[in-house]
């Protein structure tokens, strides 16, 4: 079967399944893994997210804020 390559992304099997970040999975009200809880206050909001990436071999993070009113979208680049 010839499948065009423009056409491979929709097959499920190349999108793999997200990774969250464990320590942020059950709702916290206090928020205590970030300084503030809105993606947009800067990359120290991202510190745990990134730091999941990294050891996942994930390029992409994709994180929003408790009511998800806000994403930041971030990419690793390879060292």
């Amino acid at each position: 079967m010839l499948i065009k390559k423009s056409s491979l992304c929709f097959f499920p099997s190349i999108v793999q399944p997200y990774i969250p970040v464990v320590e942020q999975i059950d709702p916290d009200p206090e928020f205590s893994t970030v300084k503030f809880p809105n993606p947009e206050e800067g990359k120290s909001t991202l510190n745990l997210a990134l730091a999941t990436a990294s050891r996942s071999h994930s390029s992409v993070v994709l994180a929003n804020d408790p009511d998800a009113d806000r994403l930041a979208c971030a990419e690793l680049q390879p060292k």
